[in-house]
Formats: C-alpha cells, sequence, structure tokens
C-alpha cells in the first residue's frame, strides 16, 4: 500500500470547504432564530439556506471527482459572497462574518484572487454605507459606525 502526500492545493481545498460549510452553518442558526422570532419569513430563511449551502454541496461533490480542483476556490469566494450579500442586510456588524472567509481564502496564495475578493468586501461594505446613510436601512446605525466599517475593511483587504 502507497503512502500518498497530500498535495498543498489539496489541502487548501479541504480547509476552504470545512471553513465554508461551518460559516455558513453558524450564520444559518441565525437566519433560523430570526425566523423563529418572526423577523425574517420562513421563505426567505430557506431561500438564502438554499443559497448558503448550494455552493457548499457543489465543493463536496468536485472535491470528490478530483482533490486538486479549482473549482472550490471559486466556488468558496463566489457562493459565500452571495451568502453573506444577503446576511449584510439586517445589522451592521455582520461585516464581521466576513473576515474568517477572507483568511481561508488566502490559504490559496493567489495574489490577484485576494484583490478581487477583498475589491469585493470594500466595495460592499462602501455601497451598504452609502445606502444605509441615505435609507437607514441595512443595520445602518450613524455615519461614525459606516466610516469604521469601512476603514476596518480597508486595513484587513490591504494586510491580506
Amino acid at each position: 500500500m502507497k503512502n500518498r502526500k497530500e498535495t498543498s492545493t489539496e489541502r487548501n481545498n479541504r480547509t476552504a470547504m470545512i471553513a465554508h460549510f461551518s460559516d455558513v452553518t453558524v450564520m444559518s442558526v441565525f437566519w433560523i432564530l430570526q425566523a423563529l422570532s418572526k423577523v425574517q419569513p420562513w421563505a426567505f430563511v430557506l431561500i438564502a439556506l438554499l443559497l448558503g449551502y448550494a455552493p457548499v454541496i457543489a465543493e463536496y461533490y468536485f472535491f470528490q471527482k478530483t482533490h486538486e480542483t479549482k473549482a472550490i476556490k471559486h466556488l468558496c469566494a463566489i457562493g459565500f459572497a452571495v451568502y453573506y450579500t444577503l446576511f449584510t442586510a439586517t445589522n451592521h456588524q455582520v461585516l464581521l462574518f466576513v473576515l474568517p472567509m477572507l483568511l481561508i481564502i488566502s490559504v490559496y496564495g493567489d495574489a490577484r484572487y485576494c484583490i478581487m475578493i477583498n475589491t469585493g468586501t470594500v466595495l460592499e461594505t462602501i455601497l451598504l454605507v452609502i445606502i444605509g446613510n441615505t435609507t437607514g436601512r441595512y443595520g445602518y446605525e450613524n455615519m461614525y459606525t459606516g466610516i469604521i466599517q469601512i476603514i476596518v475593511m480597508l486595513i484587513i483587504a490591504i494586510d491580506s
């Protein structure tokens, strides 16, 4: 019997899949709690759960076909971005949920990929602060909180 050594891509994919699954699961608990307390309708929560877990299931499928697949890297980033964007609608502190995923994508060591993802998170934060400022939605508290959100996302983007 041969001892096969795990490649770095295989390890990165496994790490990203586990992190993506656990982040979606933790966030899903909050969705379910919101539905139980009648803050969100069950239909919306079920759609959110589907959008959260569909990429995770796809990652597992592609990983079973080949552990070296590049699909996981993209499913993780895009899938989580969609789920995170849905989640940002209720609380300004939700940006904290994106931080672990920004750390996880760094395992791939792909600077272009990290720049693209981080640019997206910064732009989304800026957009949510602007919309929150004009409409009072998206958990917007005040301009100072919005500025801190943007600065935190910029620092994380630059550092990662």
